[in-house]
């Protein structure tokens, strides 16, 4: 692994009890790597008190082009992240309050954001930020990867969202297809992916 690029911090929590996913607060706070291009960070536990934090370590890596960010503890749906952050990202990975906090954050240059993964549908109407940011950037958009999806509907309206879209994995039906141990591949779900074209039909 070249760390001048490419950084992956991932924690897998052991399977006995007394063990918690650590604290990243101090981490988002002292961790810069200015020429990193790929960043994952899976299980990191950030408080509430952390989120400024967080918010100040991804605007500060503003040449990463890929992010996999999946964390527990505090809702992202509350972070506020400066303007400009991000501006170089062509691949997302995350949950759906993590993706509709990049996509609300405006950049003087339009991202390159081409593919978004990990994204859970389920109970998406009681969400409709996140259709309402597709719209505004989905004609950039090539490439969908979902964790779940709840109704067909929400299938449907993803497509709206999304002209160029030419790949669809809609991950697993009914329910999170995050791991029930974290996220990084404790338990397998199925999946099915499609070429999408315009007049794409989806079958129950």
């Amino acid at each position: 692994m070249n760390l001048s690029q490419n950084l992956d911090v991932t924690y897998f929590i052991p399977r006995r009890p007394g063990f918690a996913y650590p604290i990243a607060d101090d981490f988002y706070l002292c961790g810069r790597w200015k020429n990193l291009t790929s960043l994952t960070l899976n299980n990191l536990r950030c408080t509430p008190e952390g989120l400024p934090n967080l918010a100040i370590f991804l605007s500060e890596h503003e040449n990463l082009e890929v992010l996999r960010f999946r964390s527990t503890g505090a809702s992202t749906e509350a972070l506020a992240l400066p303007r400009n952050t991000l501006p170089r990202l062509k691949e997302l990975e995350s949950d759906r309050e993590f993706a509709n906090a990049i996509l609300t954050c405006n950049t003087d240059i339009s991202r390159p954001l081409e593919t978004l993964k990990g994204i859970d549908l389920s109970g998406s109407e009681s969400d409709p930020t996140f259709f309402e940011n597709l719209t505004r950037i989905g004609d950039k958009i090539s490439r969908v990867e979902l964790a779940s999806w709840g109704e067909m509907k929400d299938l449907h309206k993803l497509l709206g969202c999304v002209p160029r879209l030419t790949w669809l994995n809609i991950g697993n039906h009914g329910s999170s297809g995050r791991p029930e141990h974290g996220y990084g591949g404790v338990r397998t779900v199925s999946t099915v992916s499609y070429y999408v074209f315009r007049d794409v039909k989806i079958l129950k």
